[in-house]
């Protein structure tokens, strides 16, 4: 025979927080071409942006990869993440690198390996758009880029330099400044 709890027991877990419950669909394998997944845009529009393996986009919860085109001239301010490594695969194009304290030229099919902590940027050396890819060993990161992106075809948000400084510290993201 099954006792009942006590009112006040059954009160008391019915008030303490529970853990959401997961909205990520489970892991599936997944092939996506050149230009599928979740397509963004970054840098005012310029710079098109591709997450394709997450938990949003494929269910992944060990790791995430994504896909970016960065005009000639432009680049990505140096960075460093303060939880997780880095891996960026140079696909087209050469581009400067900083890391850490020192630069290197790194020419189409380079691979950066950048351990957490390690100060990263990246700046488009070529004539035309440089595309490069990006993977993490855990889904975080790329929350941050949809909070500083817009979807294709849509208007990046506007964020206050607080706004800003509050998203690099919840999402483990320090950027030199000058």
């Amino acid at each position: 025979m099954v006792k009942p709890l006590p009112v006040l027991t059954l009160a008391l877990a019915l008030a303490l927080p529970h853990a959401p419950p997961k909205t990520t669909a489970p892991p599936r394998p997944t092939v996506l071409q050149a230009a599928e997944g979740e397509r963004r845009v970054l840098r005012a529009g310029k710079a098109p942006l591709i997450l394709k393996i997450d938990p949003k986009n494929t269910g992944s919860q060990h790791m995430i990869f994504g896909w970016e085109d960065i005009p000639p001239g432009d680049g990505i301010p140096t960075h460093h993440h303060l939880d997780a490594d880095e891996i960026v695969f140079i696909h087209k194009g050469t581009a400067t690198v900083t890391l850490g304290d020192r630069e290197y030229e790194a020419h189409e099919g380079a691979v950066v390996f950048i351990p957490k902590g390690t100060w990263i940027g990246v700046r488009n050396k070529s004539q035309a758009p440089m595309t490069m890819v990006f993977a993490f060993p855990q889904p975080g990161f790329e929350e941050f880029l949809r909070s500083v992106s817009a979807p294709e075809g849509g208007q990046e948000p506007q964020l206050s330099a607080t706004e800003r400084a509050r998203l690099e510290r919840q999402h483990h993201i320090v950027y030199k400044r000058r």
